[in-house]
């Protein structure tokens, strides 16, 4: 997939990514047990595109918050559900694209 500035592949960071998600995670969180993985990071902040692979399927952009433990309101990290790749691609990384070279 070709990525619109400022998104850029995870690539060697996603598996320390994954963890931080994992971390952050409190009990409540809607993506709390779920196998997520991440795919793509916003360079200019700390926004991660994450896809689900359990069942059912989810995709997600996740705003970290480095706490180092999980936050405790299900609101935070911050997390945009998309229904697919497509949605994502229109909602999210276009929008983010066009704020981005403004």
């Amino acid at each position: 997939m070709e990525f619109l500035k400022p998104w850029m592949p995870a690539g060697s960071h996603a598996h320390r990514l994954q963890e931080e998600l994992a971390s952050e995670l409190g009990a409540r969180h809607p993506l709390k047990g779920r196998d997520m993985r991440a795919i793509a990071v916003r360079q200019d902040c700390d926004d991660v595109l994450f896809a689900s692979m359990d069942d059912p399927k989810v995709l997600a952009v996740v705003h970290l918050t480095y706490a180092n433990r999980p936050e405790s309101d299900p609101r935070w990290p911050e997390t945009t559900m998309f229904a697919s790749i497509e949605d994502w691609v229109e909602r999210g990384m276009k929008q983010d694209h066009d704020d981005f070279t403004a």
